[in-house]
């Protein structure tokens, strides 16, 4: 089980990528990184981008690194965006010059963008050969099954058949249901924040927020849990994880006795 604090994930939409370009172009807002060992961010302004064409930018305050540019040696341009790090794949500059003293490249359109997002909690992923079904609802009668990859507080990944994207495109919010090994079920509502394509396996990779909501059930404990003649809960269908603690604490002993500590 691996701790996934830092994790990257590719932005391939146009609209997107120039929608993220355009924040890092302002003073300031972008760093250049040479592909090279031991290399630190250095200040570079974002000009101007020509979607799918070309970047323009000043490496004025760094031109001693020019010369190395000009021979080809790769680079990334980061920055920060809403909270989050981007940075573009390794791109190589086509042109340099020099305007009224100062030192202008024109380099490569990023194909796509890399966005990362430090997480506060915890998220675990699952061990090797543990299978935890997935189904996804939508409005009305869709619904789609999938697998659950990785699991936090906030959020989750899921694996989908590509068939999905149609229905998130049309459902901002939809409601997951993870059906747990032990008979567990949890439910909530959640929306998607990433997508990322798998072409040769026709699936896709979501990443899901989870969002505070009423409890979808209730039971006679006075929370969101269902029991089973009051013993441990058989089926446990929750719309938020801080809802109900205790339910959740006693749920989550109950996983990790049985199967370890990869759901929590």
């Amino acid at each position: 089980m691996a701790k996934a604090l830092d994790d990257f994930v590719r932005v391939g939409s146009p609209a997107e990528i120039e929608s993220l370009l355009e924040s890092l172009i302002q003073p300031g807002g972008a760093s250049l990184l040479l592909d090279k060992p031991e290399s630190t961010p250095l200040p570079v302004v974002l000009m101007d981008q020509v979607p799918a064409e070309s970047l323009s930018m000043d490496i004025t305050a760094v031109r001693e690194i020019g010369g190395e540019l000009r021979r080809g040696v790769g680079f990334r341009l980061l920055g920060q965006v809403h909270g989050k790090i981007v940075r573009t794949p390794l791109l190589k500059v086509v042109e340099t010059e020099t305007v009224a003293g100062r030192v202008i490249c024109r380099c490569e359109y990023p194909l796509y963008l890399e966005e990362m997002q430090r997480r506060e909690a915890f998220r675990a992923r699952l061990r090797l050969g543990m299978e935890v079904g997935a189904i996804l609802r939508g409005e009305g009668e869709a619904t789609v099954q999938g697998d659950l990859k990785d699991l936090s507080q906030q959020g989750c990944q899921l694996e989908l058949p590509a068939s999905a994207a149609s229905l998130l495109s049309t459902t901002p919010m939809v409601e997951i249901e993870l059906c747990f090994p032990n008979g567990t079920r949890f439910a909530i509502k959640a929306t998607a924040c990433h997508t990322v394509a798998d072409t040769d396996r026709q699936t896709i990779r979501v990443g899901f927020r989870f969002e505070a909501a009423r409890p979808i059930r209730s039971a006679s404990c006075g929370s969101s849990c269902a029991r089973s003649n009051g013993s441990r809960p058989a089926m446990w269908r929750r719309p938020m994880w801080g809802a109900c603690p205790p339910c959740y604490s006693r749920a989550r002993r109950l996983l990790r006795r049985r199967w370890g500590d990869a759901t929590c």
